[in-house]
């Protein structure tokens, strides 16, 4: 099988989602790395290709697809259609799309709001030579927010040891990556205890699956 195209930006949550379920399903791609600083996603070549200039974006003999939780499920339905990563059953199935919109909507966009300003206001204080502490920085309604949201899945997570029941799914790949973003940024999960022993699991199986 001719590789897919995986165009990524590798610090991005979403980019590696997309990296780790499609090494877990054992698809054959060919990742092309794109330098978000330097400004190639907004290349006349890639621009053509993704009028969003967004990623991750893949080509998959021509077929262009973005939106990591698209082309995730794309992937799973096309080349690995009875991996239980995706289930067959509607509403297994129905539910791994719920929490893949929940990470996109509620807790991917909770931390980035949170977690952008926090780490642009970090560089801004090392560059005036000034220790201040980061929690300085924390927005208290953005952090709520974060806050519900965790909450959300540790209560999900009191009788399971993955989102869906106790196998992993796309929406754990998803979930995952958002959860590393906000440790990335020192956001304390030890909090939730049911949480943080599953992004400890987690990060025990899928490690190996980055770069």
């Amino acid at each position: 099988m001719k590789p897919i195209d995986l165009y990524v930006a590798p610090p991005s949550p979403t980019s590696r989602a997309v990296i780790i379920a499609a090494r877990y399903m054992h698809i054959n791609v060919k990742l092309i790395i794109i330098d978000l600083m330097k400004g190639e996603q907004k290349e006349d070549w890639f621009v053509k290709m993704n009028p969003q200039h967004c990623l991750p974006t893949i080509n998959d003999n021509g077929f262009i697809l973005w939106e990591s939780r698209a082309i995730m499920t794309y992937m799973a339905n096309k080349y690995a259609p009875n991996n239980p990563i995706y289930p067959m059953d509607p509403k297994q199935r129905g539910r791994v799309d719920c929490l893949l919109q929940y990470d996109l909507n509620v807790l991917n966009r909770a931390i980035t709001d949170l977690m952008i300003p926090l780490r642009r206001s970090n560089k801004m204080n090392q560059k005036n030579n000034q220790r201040q502490s980061s929690t300085k920085f924390l927005n208290t309604i953005k952090e709520r927010k974060v806050n519900e949201a965790l909450e959300y899945l540790e209560s999900i997570l009191i009788n399971n040891h993955y989102l869906i029941d106790n196998h992993l799914t796309l929406a754990d790949f998803s979930v995952y990556c958002s959860l590393e973003f906000a440790e990335k940024y020192h956001y304390n999960l030890s909090r939730y205890q049911n949480l943080h022993q599953y992004f400890e699991r987690l990060k025990q199986i899928l490690c190996g699956l980055l770069f």
